[in-house]
């Protein structure tokens, strides 16, 4: 135990760009971080599986380049030059170059030092939870006793400064587990791999049992209560609880029981009631997908145009909205790589700065990946 710890801890330290800015669209401009994107095998549907830092450092899971070179696997940038965390081995037949020793990764989690978590498997190491930065990779948690399932419900973990977040078995305890300098904790115990983690380590998660369906965070053991939500039956996979620095959260809850009326966006705020910002009624029955930093909420929805938004107004609080200018051409879609790939999470996020990475295609045939970068009025 002490030994993992200590690894955890210096590589935390050992791993301690102008970007080309596009169309400018107040109150954002638009960086460029990834051209000609497409997923890496397998297409789950919430890939890219973005993140950003607050550096403005997207990571993200899928191909650069065209065919037949493309590499894949975890990429990540901020504007200039990629560099490939984890990289995927060779596979001609889908266009694909050797990139590295990684047979499968999960969407990365990243934290403010560059560092990357995901969970992988590779013929040499085995699979497990790893940490890379800049080419680098350390197998962290290997599947093996006496751990098993780690990663196996294939989102992505949790990274803070000084604390990594995941989903496994120890044993026959299964939930999620923190690994910081108290050695691995059990934050929650039978819940789904469903939460968000801050750099100061406090875990925002969901989980149902035969009560219902709740929002809790965890912070250095303490567990508080968010909220009890409403949520679909066996469709909890969307409502990802996010969490900023201030410990302020936002979820989704349905507005009756069997969802009939819809659902809206909710915001916490640490010793305040829950409020909400949006309802689908406004979005023609689509809000997925909701982001915090620094207070501010940003989601997907679908208006008159599907895209992203920071407000309950479809019509003044777009941010990247299908039809808008992008880098010299038009918005053709935001999401996700195409059908049957509907689902928007984790193709999105938002950082402290109120910056977001996003996926979008163009009209003129292009896949990227962008940073939208608010406009600083003096």
């Amino acid at each position: 135990m002490i030994r993992v710890v200590m690894i955890l801890a210096l590589l935390i330290v050992a791993f301690s760009m102008t970007p080309a800015t596009a169309d400018a669209q107040a109150p954002y401009t638009f960086t460029l971080i990834a051209d000609q994107v497409s997923c890496a095998f397998p297409c789950e549907g919430y890939l890219p599986g973005l993140a950003v830092n607050a550096g403005g450092t997207v990571a993200f899971k899928g191909c650069v380049g065209p065919s037949p070179a493309r590499r894949c696997g975890i990429v990540a940038g901020r504007g200039r030059a990629l560099t490939v965390i984890a990289g995927l081995k060779a596979n001609l037949g889908r266009g694909q170059i050797e990139a590295g020793p990684f047979d499968w990764v999960s969407p990365p989690a990243i934290n403010d030092l560059g560092i990357v978590a995901f969970y992988g498997c590779d013929q040499t190491r085995g699979c497990g939870l790893y940490l890379g930065r800049s080419g680098l990779t350390l197998l962290l948690v290997a599947e093996r006793e006496p751990w098993s399932g780690v990663g196996s419900q294939l989102w992505s973990p949790g990274m803070s400064l000084s604390t990594v977040v995941f989903w496994g078995c120890r044993g026959q305890e299964c939930g999620i587990f923190q690994l910081g300098s108290r050695g691995f904790t059990l934050v929650a115990a039978n819940a789904a791999g469903l939460f968000s983690v801050n750099e100061a380590g406090t875990v925002a998660y969901s989980k149902c049992d035969d009560g219902g369906c709740h929002i809790f965070t965890n912070r250095n053991g303490a567990t508080t209560l968010i909220a009890d939500v409403l949520w679909r039956p066996g469709t909890f996979g969307p409502n990802v609880p996010a969490i900023d620095a201030a410990d302020n959260v936002t979820f989704m809850s349905c507005r009756d029981a069997r969802c009939e009326d819809g659902w809206s966006i909710l915001l916490r705020r640490p010793g305040g009631p829950v409020t909400s910002l949006v309802e689908t009624s406004r979005f023609g029955g689509s809000i997925f997908g909701p982001m915090i930093g620094s207070g501010r909420v940003a989601f997907y929805g679908c208006a008159d145009g599907c895209g992203l938004f920071r407000g309950p107004d479809p019509l003044t609080d777009g941010i990247l909205v299908d039809g808008d200018l992008l880098l010299g051409a038009t918005v053709a879609g935001i999401c996700c790589f195409g059908p049957p790939f509907i689902f928007v999470l984790e193709n999105e996020d938002l950082n402290e700065k109120g910056q977001i990475g996003v996926w979008a295609t163009l009209s003129d045939g292009r896949s990227v990946i962008v940073r939208a970068d608010p406009v600083r009025r003096r």
